[in-house]
């Protein structure tokens, strides 16, 4: 269970629960303070049945949610579980910087998210797709690594995107020459920014879905840094927060989980950290 018994969040709305029951049931001794007193066990009984019958039922809600709308700064931001290639939206495929498109189990692994993209949707369209790689990112070129061994050697900044059909790519993961992918904290979260300001200029008003970016279940960055999903989820929509300060329009973004993810991410604490929108 992911929301523990004693969880901050549930103790709070309990204690307003019960105060409101309080507050209620002193009104009524107000106007008919004799009711009251006649029936003091009753009552007593009645004020903690209704409180241990809400606890139940949030407890339970909160551990069943499976998706979550939030409102952040005149933009929506959904969270539901489900699989990112059934979406009718714009779909965002991880990278690496290069834009690897070898599926190797080295450059990139057969189970993860590009290769899967790779092998089920591109099939025998990769050449394809390099060339529009090279021709959307001819002028974002950061450097030429001639000491990649295997792997293409033209290097770019973190968060560039390529638009593919109705997928968009973004360069996620730093590679070292022996390609091994590798990510410091600073380093994601400048992703993450460049992320949504080159979508700001593209997306064109579509909605956009997008998985959770860099997800492990605990993801050790170089700097020494362990976070978890529930972690990367908060820093990704803190992101966006702060990025909407910029954007011209308003966005919809959907993150899609995988059913097993949701099951871990207390969504409820989420969704109670923006009820008010931002």
């Amino acid at each position: 269970m992911k929301i523990k018994f004693y969880d901050k969040i549930l103790l709070k709305k309990i204690g307003s629960f019960f105060m409101l029951v309080g507050s209620f049931l002193s009104l009524i001794a107000l106007f008919d303070s004799e009711f009251i007193c006649n029936n003091k066990i009753s009552v007593l009984l009645t004020w903690l049945g209704l409180t241990i019958i809400y606890y139940c039922y949030t407890l339970i809600t909160m551990n069943t949610i499976k998706n979550i709308t939030l409102s952040i700064h005149g933009s929506t931001f959904e969270i539901k579980s489900g699989n990112i290639f059934d979406s009718n939206d714009l779909k965002v495929i991880n990278f690496n910087e290069y834009f690897d498109t070898k599926v190797d189990n080295k450059l990139i692994a057969e189970n993860s998210l590009n290769g899967k993209f790779i092998q089920n949707i591109l099939k025998n369209e990769t050449k394809k797709l390099d060339d529009e790689i090279e021709k959307q990112l001819e002028e974002k070129i950061i450097s030429i690594n001639q000491n990649r061994k295997s792997g293409k050697k033209k290097q770019y900044n973190l968060g560039e995107i390529v638009e593919y059909d109705d997928y968009l790519l973004t360069s996620l993961t730093k590679f070292t020459d022996d390609n091994r992918a590798i990510l410091s904290l600073k380093e994601y979260l400048e992703f993450l920014m460049n992320f949504w300001d080159n979508l700001d200029k593209i997306y064109a008003n579509r909605c956009v879905s997008i998985t959770l970016f860099g997800s492990s279940s605990l993801t050790r960055f170089t700097d020494a840094y362990e976070i978890n999903d529930q972690e990367l989820i908060e820093i990704i929509i803190w992101t966006f927060k702060i990025s909407k300060i910029k954007f011209k329009y308003p966005t919809k973004i959907t993150m899609i989980l995988s059913n097993e993810l949701v099951k871990k991410i207390n969504l409820y604490k989420i969704k109670e950290m923006y009820k008010n929108g931002l």
